[in-house]
């Protein structure tokens, strides 16, 4: 996503840019963070929409045509459902893990009360 799906003369794609790397990040989320990181990309993306359409309205009715945002609006919708799926996918990722961390420290508790159990019988 190098290029902007579209640009006027007078408003930049800076945020289509943003948006883009925001989205390839996504794919690089594999920190216990992850759902605050893709929460705060949702924000990014949703602050610079509203910028994107205070320079719009600002500039009054030449800027930007109604087919030239409803591809900006598609493009955001695109992306806020991408950042949903990578958030229920890291929420599930999440509950995987504490259900293994449970699994695991329930068999770690068990081997220490087996070893405590034949302490006493070995003589020492």
């Amino acid at each position: 996503m190098g290029r902007p799906l579209f640009q006027t003369a007078s408003v930049p794609p800076c945020w289509h840019e943003a948006a883009g790397r925001a989205g390839r990040a996504s794919s690089a989320m594999t920190q216990p963070d992850a759902p605050q990181q893709a929460a705060d990309r949702l924000n990014a993306a949703v602050d610079e929409l509203e910028s994107f359409l205070r320079r719009v309205f600002a500039e009054g009715e030449g800027g930007v045509s109604a087919p030239a945002l409803q591809e900006q609006v598609r493009f955001l919708t695109e992306e806020r459902d991408r950042l949903l799926l990578d958030l229920d996918a890291e929420r599930n990722r999440v509950r995987r893990l504490q259900a293994a961390n449970d699994e695991v420290s329930d068999r770690l508790e068990a081997l220490m009360g087996t070893l405590k159990d034949l302490m006493p019988a070995v003589p020492g």
